[in-house]
């Protein structure tokens, strides 16, 4: 686990290395500390202002109280139990979220609190109540590149306060939900959904919003076979002449923007294999009539 740490003077970070020292084999993975960084899977910041940019997977703020729902606190002047109960809780957090991390459109999905997000560098302003999404950003495509960074927990980096009203311009400007349509578009097939591409069949109930939501060709053949009858992953692979991931994808961005999909495993039986049909009679009758002798016959 490598740690960092923003704003502490050089006694302070001596302090830290040292305790981290003597706390070694008290985690179940070994923590090495690299000095004053912006990248670290924890971050021990003294300033909040000086993190804005940061790529830590977690903060923890030394001494004031975080303004991030999933940020965490450690008291300063540093004690090493409280160093050691960080440690742990973090050592917790980064096994959870190896495990079980859903990707961006999903996690976008199931926000329900408004907040706004600092992601290197630039303000993302997401209202899910009003499905609306603000952003400092040039164009879909590079928000896009930001909120599918890896290892992004998208709760634990919102600010649930107002953000600073230093003359940010949020030129970009869009619905929530096309946003995750798009998310979802493209990372479809690494968004832990083990559908079966050929005995599961999907339906739609209602057409998505191509006229606000990204639209091809291909993935207008894609609605028009759902909303039509029952498909599989297959099925509209070779009707959309797509592959598997933009299929999936396609399917993900309906379920999350929730157009009305719904899932059943085909029930149509497999074709059963013809089996010539068993002789009549015992051993002895077969035995009598290959060699010519029956039963009642003329003498």
């Amino acid at each position: 686990m490598r740690i960092a740490s923003i704003g502490l003077n050089e006694h302070e970070q001596g302090l830290l290395a040292q305790q981290l020292k003597i706390l070694a084999g008290r985690t179940a993975a070994p923590c090495l500390y690299v000095g004053e960084a912006q990248e670290a899977d924890l971050l021990i910041v003294r300033n909040p202002a000086l993190v804005a940019g940061a790529g830590a997977t977690l903060l923890a703020h030394a001494g004031t109280p975080p303004s991030r729902a999933g940020d965490l606190f450690l008291e300063w002047p540093l004690r090493m139990f409280a160093l050691l109960e960080l440690l742990l809780e973090v050592e917790k957090r980064l096994e959870v979220g190896r495990s079980a991390q859903a990707c961006a459109a999903e996690q976008l999905a199931a926000l329900k609190p408004d907040g706004w997000l600092a992601l290197d560098g630039r303000r993302v302003v997401l209202q899910p109540r009003q499905d609306r999404l603000a952003a400092a950003v040039g164009s879909l495509d590079e928000l896009l590149d930001l909120l599918l960074r890896p290892q992004l927990d998208l709760l634990a980096a919102l600010h649930l306060d107002l953000p600073p009203d230093d003359g940010v311009e949020l030129t970009f400007q869009a619905s929530l939900r096309s946003v995750i349509w798009a998310l979802a578009l493209r990372s479809g097939a690494r968004c832990g959904r083990s559908w079966n591409p050929d005995s599961l069949l999907f339906r739609l109930s209602a057409w998505p919003h191509f006229g606000e939501w990204a639209v091809s060709p291909a993935l207008l053949r894609l609605a028009a076979l759902y909303t039509r009858k029952p498909a599989s992953i297959a099925s509209g692979c070779r009707l959309a002449g797509m592959d598997e991931a933009a299929v999936r994808g396609f399917l993900l961005a309906c379920e999350l923007c929730q157009v009305g999909v719904t899932m059943d495993y085909d029930k149509t039986p497999a074709p059963q294999s013809s089996s010539p049909a068993a002789p009549s009679g015992g051993l002895l009758q077969r035995l009598r009539e290959r060699l010519g002798i029956s039963f009642g016959g003329s003498r």
